[in-house]
């Protein structure tokens, strides 16, 4: 199943509705809790490998040190990129400037 798949599944999509429902009892621990979030976190594992590569995706877990902190980074906003993710740079081609971002992060160099 690929990410546009998942988040549309129906359970997804009421869990989604239910925590932006004011008022809601839902805790995040709740919501964080569903199983799905395990496929959910494999999916964007997967998607994350093919849109990066195989040197990209090697060098992330390096730097990252784990599989789940080099996923947040890569599809998380960055100032840097002028609050694009590193998925979004991987999707037009520029992985190679994010690779390189990585190597300038490593040896302190943060501009």
């Amino acid at each position: 199943m690929d990410l546009k798949g998942f988040l549309d599944r129906p359970e997804f999509r009421e869990i989604k509705r239910e925590l932006f429902i004011k008022g809601n009892n839902i805790s995040i621990e709740d919501f964080l809790s569903q199983s799905y979030f395990k496929e959910a976190s494999d999916i964007l594992v997967k998607e994350m490998g093919i849109n990066a590569g195989y040197s990209l995706l090697c060098k992330l877990k390096e730097f990252f040190g784990n599989e789940i902190t080099a996923r947040n980074w890569f599809y998380s906003p960055l100032d840097i990129l002028n609050k694009q993710r590193p998925y979004d740079y991987c999707n037009t081609g520029k992985r190679k400037e994010i690779y390189d971002m990585l190597i300038r992060m490593e040896n302190g160099i943060f501009s």
